[in-house]
């Protein structure tokens, strides 16, 4: 191979990975939060969805992905490395949201029932 001095364009590389190459079950789980959050549906979706990514999640964890994060060897940054880290970044943090929202919702409706029993409701 010719080192020819030139160096891969960084976005391009990204968006062929993004459009060219298939999703796999982690991609799609952070494309679909993404997509969530920014359309305002997270909270929405919070308590169909929150058991489904904490499973998800859990299985990284099992299968080692997680381990991952250790940024100290510098040998490993890549590309693909960062565009994986951002992935799982994203389900982290959509798995923590939505189970809070879950836990809130479910809280209120606990609240909602004892209160009608407690005032002579159904």
């Amino acid at each position: 191979e010719v080192d020819t001095g030139i160096k891969p364009d960084t976005s391009w590389l990204v968006f062929r990975q993004a459009m060219v190459d298939p999703m796999h079950k982690t991609a799609a789980f952070a494309f679909t939060a993404d997509l969530l959050q920014k359309m305002g549906k997270e909270k929405e979706w919070s308590v169909k969805l929150a058991d489904v990514y904490q499973d998800h999640f859990e299985e990284l964890n099992r299968n080692g992905t997680l381990d991952m994060f250790d940024l100290s060897n510098n040998d490993k940054n890549s590309i693909a490395l960062t565009m994986q880290h951002n992935q799982i970044l994203k389900i982290i943090l959509a798995t923590a949201r939505m189970q809070l929202w879950k836990a809130k919702k479910l809280s209120s409706k606990l609240l909602l029932l004892r209160n009608r029993k407690k005032f002579g409701g159904c």
